[in-house]
């Protein structure tokens, strides 16, 4: 894995808003991801000195955003899980961000650094705050993107993209019941109305190990990697192939209803051009074009184009994204 373009912008910001560049940086949107590590001069991607250690070590750092030095003990704990142990180890300004009580990120600086800093570190968290929880934000909303791109294109079988946070993107019921065969061993499961990716799959996902899974005699998921690698936070798009005795593929209905046109003003508007750009790309007349955009949102039973960036979870509408047909074993 190179180091994505994203990461290494986000070395640059945070370099010039402390005047340091960081020498290891550790990112973990979703306590259900394993801690991702870039280290070195060149931001390298890297392998902590301990993975289970460095969960262990998250867990014990206080919430809230914070800059601390090397004598913190939650500091000497996460700089041996992470480099091990040695002289640079005890010389390390390291600064945790969080998320909701969650540490979404750890950062760190192995120059020594005198007590006289510590006012300085802790007026430069704000800024780094802010830096990394946009960086995640805007890598979130542009996974989410490909992911639904990538439904577009396979709009006539039951998928599903989601991604190693957890987070599915487009989910349809057929989708959702599949999804919760794989989490809790059968079709149908209370404990969950809105299933997350399991755990066991998210270890996959981060160790590029995808394979088919049978989930009954007549359904099988394949998963399979959706963006383009310049991501530190990997899309996976999951399909489901259900087997009939015509052998049809399962359909999504509302995307199923667009005719080719409008699937290419629906790619750009999911690329969030513009109608006055759509019309410029496609070659028609602004007015066509508003109405071919007009035209896809009604079809997706959507009222407006911020209902396609929405999480699946929190509007029923985007259902018909990934298709709405019940499955049948």
């Amino acid at each position: 894995m190179n180091t994505p373009s994203s990461v290494r912008k986000l070395f640059r910001d945070i370099t010039s808003a402390t005047g340091a560049s960081p020498d290891c940086l550790l990112l973990r949107p979703s306590p259900a991801v394993q801690p991702i590590l870039w280290a070195g001069p060149n931001q390298e991607p890297a392998t902590p000195h301990s993975p289970s250690a460095v969960i262990k070590a998250l867990s014990q750092v206080p919430p809230g955003s914070r800059a601390a030095s090397p004598q913190a003990s939650w500091v000497q704990s996460l700089v041996a899980a992470i480099c091990g142990t040695g002289p640079s180890a005890n010389e390390r300004q390291v600064m945790a961000i969080s998320r909701r009580s969650q540490i979404i990120a750890c950062l760190g600086w192995s120059q020594p650094w005198p007590a006289s800093s510590a006012k300085f570190w802790t007026e430069k968290v704000p800024s780094v705050n802010r830096i990394v929880r946009d960086a995640i934000n805007l890598e979130m909303i542009r996974t989410q993107n490909e992911g639904l791109r990538w439904l577009l294109h396979r709009s006539d079988r039951a998928v599903v993209a989601a991604r190693i946070d957890g987070q599915l993107i487009g989910e349809s019921v057929a989708a959702t019941d599949l999804l919760k065969a794989i989490k809790f061993g059968r079709r149908h499961h209370a404990r969950s109305d809105a299933p997350e990716l399991p755990l066991s799959l998210i270890q996959a996902l981060t160790q590029e190990v995808l394979r088919p899974v049978k989930l009954s005699d007549k359904v099988t998921a394949v998963f399979e990697a959706v963006n383009d690698g310049d991501s530190w936070l990997p899309l996976v798009g999951i399909e489901f192939l259900v087997e009939t005795e015509s052998a049809a593929p399962l359909r999504a209905p509302a995307l199923s209803t667009l005719t080719p046109a409008e699937r290419d003003t629906l790619e750009m508007m999911l690329a969030q051009m513009t109608n006055e750009q759509i019309a410029g790309e496609r070659g028609v007349k602004f007015a066509t074009a508003k109405n071919q955009v007009s035209s896809v949102l009604g079809k997706l039973g959507v009222a407006s184009r911020r209902e396609l960036f929405v999480p699946a979870h929190s509007s029923p509408s985007m259902a018909v994204l990934g298709g709405s047909t019940a499955v049948t074993s």
